[in-house]
């Protein structure tokens, strides 16, 4: 998992996985520990999303 700023007090997470489901069960998890543990704390509410990723490299 990659973690990063990306400013205006958001913070981002990035999983990769090999099965989309995989990827549905993990988001389900997070967003029920981030509201349980860290809900106090946001100013807005948790979102998670899930979809292909394309990856190229200039030459």
């Amino acid at each position: 998992m990659t973690r990063g700023d990306a400013g205006d007090d958001t913070v981002t997470a990035i999983s990769i996985f090999d099965k989309f489901e995989q990827a549905e069960e993990a988001n389900r998890r997070a967003i029920a520990w981030i509201e349980k543990d860290l809900g106090p704390l946001l100013a807005g509410h948790a979102s998670a999303a899930a979809g292909p990723v394309i990856v190229h490299t200039l030459a």
